[in-house]
């Protein structure tokens, strides 16, 4: 069946929506969840005039494919023969849920194609390529922004074009249009430091507390989603100990204010008879009234601060003035605050620098020093990213007899080969929040292809996601994709030229695609020689236990890309990184985000019109279906499922097949069957060498985890050649995104920002 009949003959539902407090009607497929027809309506439907918004699918996106196709031609990515079945591919996956760019394309691509709107221009920037010249918006809707992923830099001065006050303004700009922006404020001088102008300096941390109340201020896209960003500052800076502790002292202040609520309101009845009962949600009064509750804050630790900590030894912190040091304090002391703070608030992440910089394919060109708000794009200073995620489960060929599902690596190569000719569109296309923007995503053209719902993926064919064949087959999948990616980039290259500052990396740029592809084991590195280049080596995964015609094909891969790039060149500096895929995750049914493992079999399901159901997982009855139970033994376990959110115990469920339905959490009764710690670590270190970029991937710890544990989970993570690494343990925020408890599931608001992806 061709792409084009498969989709008409869909059956088409009409999901009942309310936007801005007014009922609409969104048409989407028959198996489209309500979850996701409210997704798509309420979040990405765009107005067309002062009356009507979008009211389907198939709307939306054909504005979207219109608008990569005409910019597909006008930039010569695209010929006029190969529009027709890029058009159709494109349908088909957003149809089928088996694909989806990030956010802010489905906020902002072919708006302005569809409605002609105009604004006014807002400080916005593209690169003209025929002119090669980085020119000034003049309508701030005509070109689109479709990017996710800014990283911005700041200079030690408080205004100016680098400067402190500008950057908020240039955030502004990401934020209203959907995206998100992270910055390393390492530049910015010490508290007390001297002026030039006389006085003394307020610090680093006197500004960033500005920054966060300016994001608090905005909601991403237009919607109700959340400003995010990121704020990542060198482990060396003199205000270090300020900014470890600063979040969780704030969550001790949000703690604080509650236990005093009540002695308050006895003291003063009369006012607290007009306030209601303080929201301690993630949006509510209570961490509204705090600081730091609109980033995610890093600290970028070096190789330099580890070698002080192994030998236990005292460490210098340097002034942004002069370089001098400004004091000395022990490694281990510095150390202990860090594990302190995350346990008590999640935050601060860790960036290891040398990590990430020794997989830096543009070294020529400067350091990365800080992400995105969720730590998968990891480039260059005032660099954009832009990006897409393949649903893993939709490219399974599910059985109803029970027999293994079946991988469509086919049509997972041709998914890959279309997306990066997206991507790669989307970089022509877009604006920017700066010149300095424009005309540096244009010199790195820089991609983030993704996948994501791994954890159903590897549970649709009942494989553990805590196994030796789940972190093989997922390092695979992650090796396919990296590998394809760049023979596509390669062939874009050989049609229209590398990006512009390939030839100055260009050694760079092939010593890390050959540790790519190093990094699948001893015959890679038989034909290529050992590792170049690296302090820590990436962990070997067992290739044996793998279907040998996916082994044979990755190899071929990674040697016609190669071959290819050497030849031709790269057409973008980066082409894959894993995002959290939150929203977009939820648009195309994923029983779980990311890479993550499920973090609850069980669901709730909003039904249209009123009322919900509570629903086990689909992959589930997959995994049990391919574990070998009859479906009257698959209709109890799911029963079973349903009132205890676990397969503890459920009758005919043999305990040896427990493992495969583990998730992040643990109900609490059963604390025992959860995806321990290192579950986690050894999932992110198997995909990790295979990945241009990061991976967004929370550790999920059990709430009686301690901060000793805390820390030699974040040692763990830089011995493993993880390049990011952030835990959150179970309660320990009064507000969080899940909870399980022994029977449900339930959102309580957030302990993170959400990724604009």
């Amino acid at each position: 069946m061709t792409k084009t009949t498969a989709t008409s003959k869909i059956r088409w539902h009409k999901h009942q929506i309310i936007r801005c407090g007014k009922r609409y009607f969104i048409e989407v497929p028959s198996f489209w969840s309500d979850t996701a027809a409210k997704i798509l309506g309420e979040k990405y439907a765009r107005k067309l005039n002062s009356n009507k918004y979008e009211t389907s699918l198939k709307e939306m996106a054909e504005r979207l494919i219109d608008s990569w196709v005409c910019w597909g031609l006008i930039s010569r990515q695209l010929s006029k023969e190969e529009v027709k079945d890029f058009s159709e591919t494109l349908f088909y996956h957003l149809v089928f849920q088996m694909a989806s760019p990030n956010s802010p394309q489905w906020f902002n691509t072919g708006v302005y194609l569809k409605t002609k709107i105009k604004g006014a221009p807002q400080g916005h920037f593209y690169f003209n390529e025929k002119k090669k010249k980085v020119l000034e918006s003049k309508n701030s809707f005509e070109r689109p922004q479709p990017h996710a992923c800014f990283i911005q830099s700041v200079d030690d001065q408080l205004l100016g074009d680098r400067g402190i006050m500008r950057l908020w303004e240039k955030e502004a700009r990401l934020f209203k249009f959907g995206s998100g922006s992270g910055t390393n404020f390492s530049n910015l001088r010490e508290k007390g430091a001297p002026l030039s102008t006389g006085g003394e300096s307020a610090g680093v941390m006197a500004f960033l507390k500005v920054g966060d109340q300016a994001a608090g201020a905005i909601k991403s896209g237009g919607s109700n989603r959340r400003a995010a960003k990121m704020v990542v500052l060198d482990i060396d800076h003199p205000e270090i100990e300020e900014f470890i502790l600063w979040k969780a002292f704030e969550e001790v202040k949000v703690q604080m204010l509650l236990s005093g609520q009540e002695e308050a309101q006895a003291h003063n009845p009369d006012l607290f008879s007009y306030i209601k009962k303080m929201d301690t949600s993630f949006e509510g009064e209570a961490y509204r009234t705090v600081s730091g509750q609109n980033s995610n804050n890093s600290i970028s630790i070096s190789k330099k601060f580890i070698k002080a900590l192994n030998s236990k030894s005292r460490f210098s912190l340097l002034s942004r003035v002069d370089k001098k040091v400004v004091k000395k304090i022990s490694a281990e002391s510095l150390w202990h605050k860090i594990s302190l703070a995350a346990w008590t608030c999640a935050d601060p992440g860790l960036f290891f620098f040398d990590n990430i910089n020794e997989w830096h394919t543009c070294q020529k060109d400067g350091n990365i020093r800080s992400s995105n708000p969720c730590a998968e794009y990891l480039f260059l200073d005032d660099t954009a990213c832009n990006l897409a995620s393949l649903n893993l489960a939709n490219f399974l060929e599910i059985s109803e007899k029970g027999a293994a599902p079946y991988f469509k690596l086919g049509e997972f190569i041709s998914a890959i080969d279309v997306w990066i000719k997206v991507l790669d569109i989307s970089v022509s296309m877009a604006q920017f929040p700066s010149s300095e923007m424009a005309l540096r995503s244009y010199q790195y053209r820089t991609l983030g292809l993704g996948i994501c719902n791994l954890g159903g993926f590897l549970m649709s064919q009942g494989i553990a996601y805590e196994s030796e064949m789940g972190r093989s087959f997922a390092a695979l999948i992650a090796s396919l994709l990296t590998a394809q990616s760049y023979k596509s980039s390669a062939l874009l290259a050989l049609k229209l030229g590398p990006y512009p500052r390939f030839r100055e990396n260009r050694q760079n740029h092939l010593r890390v695609l050959k540790n790519h592809y190093r990094s699948m084991g001893k015959l890679a590195r038989k034909k290529l020689g050992d590792f170049e280049g690296l302090t820590v080596r990436p962990l070997d995964f067992n290739l044996t236990i793998l279907p040998q015609v996916l082994v044979d094909y990755t190899h071929e891969l990674w040697e016609e890309a190669i071959l290819l790039a050497t030849k031709f060149g790269l057409r973008n500096a980066q082409v894959t990184a894993i995002a959290p895929t939150g929203t977009i995750g939820l648009l195309m049914d994923c029983d779980v985000t990311g890479i993550e493992p499920d973090f609850s079999l069980v669901k709730f399901k909003t039904m249209v019109g009123a009322g919900n159901i509570t629903i086990v997982n689909q992959s589930v009855s997959r995994g049990l279906k391919v574990l070998g139970y009859k479906d009257t033994q698959i209709t109890e376990i799911n029963n079973y499922i349903l009132k205890k959110n676990t397969v503890v115990g459920a009758p005919y469920l043999a305990p040896k097949d427990y493992q495969v339905f583990d998730g992040a959490m643990a109900p609490e009764n059963f604390p025992a069957r959860a995806v321990s710690p290192d579950g986690h670590l050894l999932m992110v270190a198997a995909m990790q060498p295979f990945i241009s970029g990061g991976i967004s991937k929370t550790i999920n710890l059990p709430k009686d985890t301690t901060v000793e544990e805390i820390s030699e989970i974040y040692l763990k993570a830089f011995r493993m050649m993880i390049k990011c690494i952030a835990v959150y343990r179970n309660g320990c925020k009064l507000s969080q995104p899940l909870n399980v408890a022994s029977n449900q599931q339930f959102l309580s608001g957030q302990n993170c920002l959400e990724c604009s992806i």
